[in-house]
Formats: C-alpha cells, sequence, structure tokens
C-alpha cells in the first residue's frame, strides 16, 4: 500500500488528482491510501507528527505557505521521497529544482501528465524503500530499552526507539 499525500487549496484539484489517482492505482493493480489536506499548515502539522508519505502531490501556489516551502520541510525529514509539484504556472519550474522535484504536473493537463509522473514517483519511492539499510540495534538505559539505527545511504539517520518494558 502507498500513502500519497495530496496538498492542494482547491477542492475541485483534489478531487481531480484523487479520481485519476483511483483509476491509475486500479489499472496498474496498485492500492493507494489517499491523505488530501486543502490547507498547507494541516499537512506540515502531520510532517511535524511525525507521518510520513510514499508520493507527495502539492500545488505550488496556496494560501500562507507555497508548495516549495512545503517541499522543502519534507525533504529535511525524507530526502529521497518524490514530491511532484501541480501547478497552472510552469514558469516557476526552477525553484522545484531547489527542492529535488521531481516532476512538474500541469493542472491544465493532468490526465495526459499525471500517469508518467505517478510511474516515475512509484519507481523512485521503491528505490527509497530498498535504500532504507538497519546497521545495527544498540542498548541504552536512558529510560528506553532499545535504539535501532537506520540509515538512507548515508542522507539521513532514523532513530526508532522502543519504551521499556511494563512490569
Amino acid at each position: 500500500m502507498y500513502h500519497v499525500a495530496i496538498c492542494d487549496d482547491e477542492v475541485v484539484f483534489i478531487d481531480k488528482i484523487s479520481e485519476l489517482l483511483q483509476q491509475y492505482a486500479k489499472r496498474e493493480k496498485l492500492i493507494f491510501q489517499f491523505h488530501t489536506f486543502t490547507d498547507p499548515s494541516s499537512l506540515q502539522d502531520e510532517i511535524t507528527d511525525g507521518s510520513v508519505f510514499d508520493i507527495y502531490l502539492l500545488d505550488v501556489e496556496m494560501p500562507d505557505t507555497d508548495g516549495f516551502s512545503l517541499a522543502k520541510q519534507i525533504k529535511s525529514t525524507q530526502p529521497l521521497a518524490p514530491v511532484l509539484f501541480l501547478t497552472s504556472h510552469i514558469e516557476m519550474s526552477r525553484e522545484g529544482y531547489k527542492v529535488d522535484a521531481l516532476r512538474y504536473v500541469s493542472k491544465l493537463s493532468l490526465e495526459e501528465e499525471l500517469t508518467e509522473a505517478l510511474d516515475a514517483a512509484l519507481e523512485e519511492a521503491e528505490k527509497s524503500e530498498k535504500s532504507i539499510l538497519p546497521l545495527h540495534t544498540t542498548m541504552i538505559s536512558s529510560g528506553f530499552r532499545m535504539m535501532k539505527f537506520y540509515t538512507c545511504k548515508g542522507l539521513c539517520a532514523i532513530w526508532k526507539f522502543t519504551p521499556p518494558a511494563r512490569e
């Protein structure tokens, strides 16, 4: 199952993208779980709380927080996460290079462009999943019983703590 975050301040586009993703998933025999956000701060809160998604589809122009700022936050915790920008303004695509966007998808030609972008995003998501390798498990005594350290090809570190057993 792939968890897909869709963030766009226009509900009509969220509905259209969700419909196209459902068609894609059916055709490719995949399971997608959609997490939709009409307010970028809601997605920011989810990310801050530790939520991660396999693919991010972000509108470029939104009130308060633009898609580029949101992508920077995503990439700070998930550097390999595929980010697809949704926009009516392709001329803004240069900004996407600064946050390592995988694709720009024009809202004016969603049906034509989204399939190829999803193919690329799924390929990147698979690479990302395979690049997380456990290195070792270590016991520590600071209130946690076990710590696991993972790395993403040297790009990030993930510490996973297991709370002590209740007696």
